[in-house]
């Protein structure tokens, strides 16, 4: 087996969490709470939980790379793309966590960084924010993307962006 390193691609998650379930008027709608990274620790092994069920057979190798239609070099380089979440300084992230061969030129990150968005957005996100997750509190409903303040980061990226702005915030 080759040798291989990894790369994870961290994103914003926001979720809202349905608090109650049952509502019987018409025109009643569910007590909604919006939450945020900070929010969404306590919900980390939940999120986790939806993510392997949320896992098709054809995913178990390659994970969302199985779809990937892009730049050959991208598909040779990447083996597999598996989303699943990671606590970054308080905070849960969305995590695209890939295995490489080797590292990815600037082109071919942009591309893994468009193909990862478009899964989140409307692809394997899209179907994974429609299922709720059942936790204690009510129905979670976890967004690997979002169409204000979207990102996907390397770690690297992440922490600069993270430190820039705790100094501007002093």
């Amino acid at each position: 087996m080759e040798e291989t390193l990894t790369l994870k691609l961290y994103s914003p998650l926001t979720a809202e969490l349905e608090t109650q379930a049952d509502y019987d008027a018409y025109y009643d709608e569910p007590d909604m709470v919006q939450l945020y990274g900070g929010d969404l620790v306590y919900y980390q092994d939940a999120i986790l939980e939806g993510i392997a069920r949320e896992q098709l057979p054809d995913d178990a190798g390659r994970g969302l790379m199985a779809y990937f239609s892009g730049p050959d070099s991208v598909n040779q380089k990447v083996v597999s793309l598996k989303p699943t979440v990671e606590i970054v300084h308080g905070k849960l992230y969305g995590v695209a966590e890939c295995e490489v061969k080797e590292f990815l030129t600037k082109a071919e990150m942009s591309a893994l960084k468009d193909y990862c968005s478009g899964q989140y957005s409307d692809g394997w996100g899209e179907g994974f924010e429609q299922c709720p997750r059942a936790t204690g509190d009510g129905e979670l409903y976890v967004h690997f993307w979002q169409s204000e303040g979207f990102f996907l980061k390397t770690k690297q990226e992440l922490e600069r962006s993270l430190q820039k702005n705790r100094g501007e915030s002093r």
